[in-house]
């Protein structure tokens, strides 16, 4: 179960990206955006290491795995409210 649940948190990191990148690179007033675009490239990929690290480790105690888990997973919210809350540049 925790292998699922840990693959589902990754392609819902995967899918709030690849969102924000499919409306920033469809809509053209979001150009001044490149920087954040590019930051949540690293920010995904930084995640993405947390979440195979938490599938490898056997030393983690179940509470600390769900306890990381969790916060990716409320972090993924926040980002999808600031990203999908920006302006268009004007």
């Amino acid at each position: 179960m925790r292998n699922f649940s840990l693959a589902v948190l990754a392609v819902l990191c995967i899918g709030m990206v690849a969102g924000f990148f499919y409306l920033y690179l469809s809509t053209s007033e979001l150009a001044c955006y490149q920087a954040f675009a590019y930051l949540s490239v690293f920010w995904l990929a930084i995640e993405l290491t947390v979440i195979v690290g938490l599938y490898q480790s056997s030393q983690i105690s179940k509470v600390l795995s769900d306890l990381i888990t969790l916060m990716i997973a409320i972090s993924n919210v926040w980002f999808g409210l600031f990203i999908f809350g920006l302006n268009a540049c004007g």
